[in-house]
């Protein structure tokens, strides 16, 4: 039995017997269990294997037929990962308490007590058994620890999300941009809100705080400027009953059985490589001095209820624009320029638009598509894969890496915008 009943008494000086002392009201036991969740660095590891089929046409999922190896483990980008969210959803559990009328259409409802943010940390370094190109490495998980409190008469669920807390986009700006997570990541919680309305919305810069003015000289340039997290998502179980989603109070009358999880990327990483050569605008040369990177099919919303909901993003932004979703100024030290996005799953035509400030103010900026007859797709060396796509449309997946190179610049202007 969880419950006891305390029986009162008062002390009286008369002879009179005391009135008898109504029974008090049980109060409902409470637990405090470990919640342990580890990130999941791998790239191209999807624990839903086979929801996400290649889009109709596409064929193999690298442009040129190959596949990658495996060997990039996705810890560079874990790096920047400090901070675990583990937000709870909790409903009466009727096999528990008689009183309560649940079925299993009851919705989960968001349980504030048990909103808690936790550090992420390095666990040692681990040997891994020999047999794989990749866990036979000597590697470091990240890992986070906190804890919730479970009360009597409930069942849970419990949603872990990972990134990096002190995360500001990279774009240049007139004024100084909010900094932190809470900033560029809008989650939807409040008093009543259910789990199946859980979602995430992801914020944006109007592009005339841009520190100079990115809309000229285009009619394809959209008015907003895109600011993505990299973010991890896991279920939480309860230890040793990992066929459920549901975590009840106790199992076999234990009610201190610790949760866990693994976290894995509902993003995937958009890399292009590529020099920027001298562009000549119109009748001079000029030196570029910075890059962006622009998509126009940007989703900026996706539900957190199931890690299936980042196959299914939302909330598009005008498809008829291009909207910058990553910046670099020039790479002066090394030969290739790097600019780097994380989007949320979907698909896309992509393109460069370079600034040149020394070039009259009508012509600062120049824009091109990115086909994939100019771009090297894929880094086969390093495991990364190609994006799947159809014409010049790429495909985007969750937990994927894609890395375009491209030797000139002015290749993609060929494709102007």
């Amino acid at each position: 039995m969880f419950l006891a009943a305390t029986a009162l008494s008062a002390c009286d000086s008369s002879d009179t017997a005391p009135a008898p002392v109504p029974d008090a009201a049980p109060q409902a036991a409470t637990t405090e269990v470990p919640v342990h969740v580890e990130i999941g660095s791998t790239w191209n590891v999807d624990p839903d294997d086979g929801t996400r089929a290649a889009p109709p046409g596409a064929g193999d999922s690298n442009i040129d037929g190959s596949e990658g190896t495996g060997d990039d483990d996705g810890q560079e980008e874990l790096k920047e990962i400090n901070e675990v969210r583990i937000i709870t959803f909790r409903r009466a559990d009727s096999s528990d308490l008689s009183a309560a009328s649940t079925t299993d259409d009851t919705p989960f409802v968001y349980d504030a007590q048990n909103d808690v943010r936790i550090s992420v940390t390095d666990t040692d370094d681990k040997d891994y058994p020999d047999g794989d190109d990749f866990y036979n490495k000597t590697h470091k998980h990240r890992v986070a620890e906190g804890k919730i409190k479970k009360t009597y008469g409930y069942e849970y669920r419990v949603i872990a999300l990972a990134y990096n807390k002190d995360f500001a986009p990279v774009y240049p700006v007139k004024n100084t941009l909010d900094e932190g997570i809470d900033s560029w990541m809008k989650l939807n919680l409040k008093d009543g809100t259910t789990l199946d309305e859980f979602k995430a919305k992801f914020d944006n810069i109007n592009i005339d705080s841009l520190s100079s003015h990115y809309r000229n000289s285009s009619s394809k340039v959209g008015k907003l400027a895109i600011a993505i997290p990299q973010l991890f998502y896991g279920d939480c179980y309860a230890q040793g009953h990992t066929g459920s989603k549901t975590i009840k109070y106790a199992y076999d009358d234990n009610a201190d059985v610790p949760l866990t999880g693994t976290l894995y990327r509902g993003m995937a990483k958009v890399e292009l490589k590529v020099k920027l050569e001298k562009h000549t605008p119109v009748g001079t040369t000029h030196d570029v001095d910075a890059a962006y990177l622009a998509a126009d099919n940007i989703y900026t919303e996706a539900g957190l209820y199931d890690y299936g909901c980042f196959n299914s993003a939302a909330s598009l932004l005008d498809t008829q624009y291009y909207s910058p979703i990553g910046y670099s100024a020039k790479d002066t030290e090394n030969e290739y320029t790097t600019i780097s996005a994380w989007v949320l799953p979907g698909k896309t035509h992509l393109a460069l638009r370079v600034y040149m400030s020394a070039a009259a103010i009508d012509y600062r900026y120049d824009m091109g598509q990115i086909c994939t007859e100019d771009v090297i797709s894929g880094d086969n060396a390093t495991g990364v894969i190609s994006p799947d796509a159809i014409g010049n449309v790429f495909y985007f997946r969750r937990n994927h890496k894609y890395v375009f190179t491209c030797d000139n610049s002015e290749t993609i202007m060929k494709h102007k915008l």
